[in-house]
């Protein structure tokens, strides 16, 4: 939701992506994204927050730009990812969601599309718009030992997310936890080493 534009910091010289969001349509997108953005704060694995602000139409959200792109267009420019650079992102995707589950931010809309490349070639999980920030980060561990049954107080109702990379629990309106998003970064592998989407989430059963 919303629109991203190239724009240049006047004070510091730097380039800067510039999300604008419409208000009353676009109200609890904007909301979700800062709170996960204030959460992720020093987060090496997710994009972050230079600046925000809103008028009387919009909302602006200021991230960093130093990335060469998305997932989605690298994947788009050579079909299919090496086996070892599949590796390296998948890592970083696993590393880079447990770093959000621990923070309590379940992201729900995990996908080529929202993971950037910077520019050193890491990979950093990116629109915060449908995520879910719990109020008990760190007090309780976010997942339950040898198991992915939801974990009290982690736990939602509600589909939302990318058709493709819905877990089944969500797309049968289910109570759902972070497993959701191990979900849609499997799929999201699949599409790395074989360069298109997985339909597995609307044949399986919830995990």
């Amino acid at each position: 939701m919303g629109h991203v534009f190239k724009v240049r910091d006047r004070v510091s010289g730097k380039c800067l992506a510039l999300k604008v969001v419409k208000k009353g349509l676009g109200d609890d997108y904007a909301v979700r994204e800062q709170q996960s953005f204030v959460r992720n704060a020093g987060n090496i694995h997710a994009i972050q927050l230079a600046a925000s602000f809103h008028d009387t139409e919009n909302f602006y959200l200021a991230m960093s730009l130093q990335v060469r792109g998305d997932l989605q267009q690298l994947i788009g420019s050579v079909r299919v990812l090496s086996l070892d650079l599949a590796r390296f992102y998948a890592a970083e995707l696993i590393i880079g969601l447990y770093a959000l589950h621990t923070r309590g931010i379940m992201h729900r809309d995990i996908k080529p599309e929202n993971l950037l490349i910077d520019k050193r070639g890491h990979l950093l999980i990116s629109d915060f718009g449908l995520a879910v920030v719990f109020d008990a980060p760190g007090s309780i561990p976010p997942y339950i030992e040898n198991g992915w049954e939801p974990q009290a107080p982690y736990i939602v109702k509600g589909s939302c997310g990318t058709l493709d990379f819905m877990a089944p629990e969500v797309l049968q309106n289910k109570s759902y936890g972070f497993a959701v998003d191990f979900w849609a970064a499997s799929i999201t592998i699949f599409t790395m080493l074989l360069g298109r989407v997985s339909r597995a989430g609307l044949k399986a059963r919830p995990y």
